[in-house]
């Protein structure tokens, strides 16, 4: 390669590592949040002996962007497990 495509591809790696260690510390600070939010709920009604699964960061194209979720298990007034 050329010395300007070198200096073009190292800015570019650059640019991408800087992103990337931003959305790992949005990623982990959202999920740090949304952790908190859940545990302080007091009441999951109509749910019973809630437990917490582990955070999910999902992607998609168009209009649903970015999200992050939570799996919620309980059990339902009727004994079902629910999730």
């Amino acid at each position: 390669m050329n010395s300007e495509n070198d200096r073009f591809l190292e800015e570019g790696i650059k640019r991408y590592e800087v992103a990337r260690d931003t959305i790992s510390a949005f990623e982990k600070e959202m999920a740090k949040i949304l952790d908190q939010a859940a545990k302080n709920r007091k009441n999951w009604r109509p749910l019973n002996k809630v437990e917490f699964g582990r955070q999910s960061f999902d992607r998609s194209s168009g209009q649903n962007g970015y999200w992050v979720g939570i799996t919620i298990k309980g059990k339902s007034a009727r004994g079902e497990k629910v999730v």
